[in-house]
C-alpha cells in the first residue's frame, strides 16, 4: 500500500499495525519510493 511517509510513520507508531491489514508492522518495514 502507498500512503504519506509521516502519516504511515505516525500510525505505525502509535498502533504497530498497518492501517488496512492490521497486520503487525514496525518502522523498518516501511519502504520509502519517493523522497523529496
Amino acid at each position: 500500500y502507498i500512503f504519506c511517509y509521516q502519516c504511515i510513520l505516525t500510525n505505525i507508531q502509535k498502533n504497530g499495525r498497518c492501517p488496512v491489514t492490521h497486520y503487525p508492522a514496525k518502522e523498518d518495514n516501511l519502504v520509502r519510493i519517493y523522497s523529496d
